[in-house]
């Protein structure tokens, strides 16, 4: 079974790759050669946004594009990866790039990172002028996917439709910002994703207040149910759910009715009915002659 799955990663590789749309490979391309470069180079300080190297003498203002796609960890790249791979136009709902077009959002990525960038230098110059620490200038890095995420979000919003009236739509930023807020407070997450959660949520609505795009639609359908075919489709992507999972479910389903055949009682005799009937007219035509 190992071997099978090992055997069947490279085509379900290529078949996912091959499926996504020009700016959604750019992305991720991006994304691999930033990982890469973090081995050899410190990439928070080179391509990350640090508050106190914007300004002069240094003038670094390529991080303000750049940011978004520094990860550190392997745990960043993957859900730097998996973010990216939401505006494949293979994705369950009808996604950003399939609506937008690749140069729409291109434009749209790059002004959430401009944007959310200078919201997090101004953050900190805030910070910095009420506690007068520098390592707020010159030691915080903000970096990561969650800027993206949260402009994605901002994006896709419109197009939920949510049967709960606790999650209505002017209440989904909160809940959003509620929940990162606790996981950062209890160390789950480091405090510039719940920050660049928000102001990538906040980039994203206001560009789409300025340049209104296409209306992002999204089918009713339960969360559960969603899970569960793209679950069902990934096991058959990579041979574990296919011809082999039919033919033992139709198998089984044969056993079972072969017992219940052997276990059922035996049919009447239709001969013995017939005679039966018989003889019942015999004996009222005779009683009708009388």
């Amino acid at each position: 079974m190992l071997w099978r799955v090992m055997a069947a990663w490279p085509g379900t590789v290529a078949g996912g790759v091959r499926s996504l749309g020009p700016a959604t490979r750019f992305l991720g391309l991006f994304v691999l050669v930033v990982y890469g470069l973090s081995w050899v180079a410190d990439t928070q300080t080179l391509l990350g946004v640090s508050p106190g190297l914007l300004g002069p003498p240094a003038f670094f203002l390529w991080p303000l594009v750049t940011h978004v796609f520094v990860e550190i960890g392997l745990g960043g790249l993957v859900c730097s990866l998996t973010t990216v791979r939401m505006t494949s136009p293979v994705a369950v709902s009808r996604f950003l790039e399939p609506v937008w077009g690749p140069s729409q959002l291109l434009l749209f990525f790059l002004a959430m990172s401009v944007t959310s960038g200078l919201m997090a230098a101004l953050s900190a110059l805030l910070a910095y002028a009420a506690t007068s620490r520098d390592v707020l200038l010159f030691g915080a890095h903000f970096h990561g996917i969650a800027p993206l995420t949260g402009a994605f979000c901002a994006a896709l919003a419109p197009g939920i439709l949510l049967d709960s009236p606790l999650m209505s739509r002017p209440r989904i930023w909160l809940a959003i910002a509620v929940l990162t807020f606790f996981i950062t407070w209890f160390g789950l997450f480091p405090l510039r994703c719940a920050l660049g959660l928000v102001f990538g949520g906040l980039s994203g609505w206001g560009y789409l207040k300025v340049r209104p795009q296409k209306a992002i639609a999204a089918p009713r359908v339960p969360g559960a149910a969603d899970v569960m075919v793209t679950f069902r489709r990934g096991l058959m992507r990579l041979g574990l759910l296919g011809g082999g999972g039919r033919r033992q479910l139709a198998l089984k389903a044969l056993d079972e009715r072969l017992r219940k055949a052997g276990t059922a009682t035996a049919w009447p005799s239709l001969e013995s009915e017939v005679g039966e009937a018989e003889t019942a007219i015999t004996t009222a035509t005779a009683e009708s002659n009388q």
